[in-house]
């Protein structure tokens, strides 16, 4: 959910999370979602330098946000 929710930002991401979570039942305290947008920021910051550590025409592969990541060749 962290991952996908930081494609969004600001209002958008918190609704994202908030729908997320109400299609499994749950839902979530101010420090809750604190602490998701804290992951969710973590991610797209790893995201971000892992696009500007590839070549061009490499885009990392699902999951890569580690600094490690494989990346596949754009076709």
């Amino acid at each position: 959910m962290a991952r996908d929710a930081a494609t969004h930002s600001g209002a958008q991401r918190d609704a994202y999370i908030n729908h997320r979570l109400a299609l499994l039942g749950l839902a979530a305290d101010e420090a809750s979602l604190s602490r998701i947008r804290a992951v969710a920021d973590d991610l797209e910051f790893s995201f971000a330098r892992v696009r500007r550590a590839l070549p061009f025409g490499v885009e990392p592969c699902a999951g890569a946000t580690t600094g490690l990541a494989r990346g596949e060749r754009v076709k």
